[in-house]
């Protein structure tokens, strides 16, 4: 699940908008605007580039990208046998 409030809050953090973030990761604007609406259907080496772009750490990563997982944290933390970034 993608976390388009989190995603903006790092956008905003680093002064940005859509038209400076999809120049930096080589995407027209309306693109990035279609993956966003389309609940953040970014390939991973668009994911890569987005981190890079807006040096996320690790933490502001799993919020934006894998919400399901950050949400859940507390509870897959006890399961061994999770996908989640960590």
């Amino acid at each position: 699940m993608f976390n388009v409030n989190e995603f903006n809050k790092a956008i905003l953090e680093r002064d940005f908008n859509y038209s400076i973030l999809a120049e930096k990761i080589g995407l027209k604007e309306r693109t990035l605007k279609d993956k966003i609406k389309d609940n953040g259907r970014f390939t991973i080496k668009e994911i890569n580039a987005i981190q890079e772009a807006l040096l996320l750490n690790m933490d502001e990563l799993n919020k934006i990208f894998f919400a399901w997982c950050w949400r859940d944290r507390r509870e897959i933390a006890k399961n061994e046998d999770n996908n989640c970034l960590k």
